[in-house]
């Protein structure tokens, strides 16, 4: 799960970044925020998905719960991959 690194990597502490990795299934659902994002930290995320992934965001229909929780990341992140 490099894209969790690669996304996370000094927004989260390093540790919790492992904890998600290997726990994954049980925190996949769970909101960002409390997960250790605040606000700010998000819209940082959503920097990192169009730097990183090559991904272009339209702020103007843009949801910010369409990345609340890292299931909803990672299906971005392969529905982008598809097209």
């Amino acid at each position: 799960m490099k894209w969790i690194d690669t996304l996370f990597k000094n927004l989260l502490p390093a540790t919790t970044i492992e904890e998600i990795k290997l726990d994954f299934d049980s925190v996949k659902d769970t909101p960002l925020t409390q997960l250790g994002l605040d606000s700010l930290s998000i819209m940082g995320l959503v920097m990192r998905l169009e730097d990183e992934f090559d991904f272009s965001i339209d702020y103007e229909t843009f949801d910010i719960k369409s990345i609340e929780t890292l299931s909803k990341i990672q299906s971005l992140l392969k529905s982008a991959s598809l097209n």
